[in-house]
């Protein structure tokens, strides 16, 4: 089982998101910070976060979530910490391991596209899941992304029967991954070293943050796969944060109802 698989198992049994509210096109929304001023984001009404803490199979997991919702519609937030970093190049087959978790047997995929922002490698999946006989469907819409031993994940629910509104896309765009822009500040700022001549940096196409972005081919994390024993000890870090003992993630062990 792979660290996905533990993330599919876990994320499954959230619960679904909390206040409710009404909102206006124009309405300023508030900038909402991680307390550890990881990530900001802003969501159309002010969020409820929850903090918790869960057990995987190699250690803690620690999870921050936000939730609202407005006019029927539900948006989410979640910040899951595993115990150790993934490596760069097994970002991809890792977010590749964790579509399951959205696309379900019998869910609709209406669009998947890459996307990086601030740097940080992402999907964005809008989707239709099953529902019941003789009930309209919700759509949904999910950017999910990796960034060391961090998992985000963004999902904006509609109303059954209708679409997403704007103000879904106002939501995802709005993150902003601030520790990736200050490392990179500082190191902008530090004394200047010789150019890396060695093929082997970054080799995403530019990108502005928040819009799709093409990888160039020749980038290491796109080649064809070949399951290494090092991409095998990988998985084992998917399956520490999926293999969540439910009972644990039911229960939170810190609870903020507000920011």
């Amino acid at each position: 089982m792979s660290l996905s698989l533990t993330l599919l198992l876990f994320l499954s049994s959230q619960p679904a998101p909390g206040r409710a509210g009404t909102i206006s096109e124009r309405e300023v929304w508030d900038i909402i910070r991680s307390p550890d001023g990881d990530i900001a984001f802003s969501m159309p009404s002010r969020p409820d976060r929850e903090t918790r803490n869960a057990r995987g199979t190699e250690g803690p997991l620690e999870i921050l979530s936000y939730s609202c919702s407005v006019d029927g519609v539900d948006y989410r937030l979640q910040r899951i910490r595993a115990p150790r970093a993934i490596p760069p190049n097994q970002i991809l087959p890792q977010l590749d391991l964790l579509k399951p978790r959205y696309l379900t047997v019998g869910t609709r995929l209406i669009k998947e596209s890459p996307i990086v922002v601030d740097g940080v490698i992402g999907d964005d999946l809008t989707y239709v899941p099953p529902s019941p006989p003789h009930q309209a469907a919700a759509t949904l819409r999910t950017r999910h992304f990796m960034r060391g031993s961090f998992y985000y994940a963004l999902t904006v629910t509609s109303q059954p029967g209708k679409p997403l509104p704007d103000s879904a896309a106002r939501f995802l765009a709005s993150l902003t991954f601030e520790a990736v822009v200050r490392e990179h500040q500082a190191r902008m700022k530090a004394p200047s070293s010789s150019p890396d001549r060695s093929g082997t940096g970054p080799q995403l196409s530019p990108s502005r943050p928040g819009r799709p972005a093409s990888r160039v081919p020749g980038n290491p994390a796109v080649k064809p796969r070949v399951q290494s024993s090092r991409e095998r000890l990988d998985e084992s870090w998917s399956e520490s944060i999926v293999s969540v003992n439910e009972a644990d993630s039911s229960k939170p062990d810190e609870e903020n109802p507000r920011q």
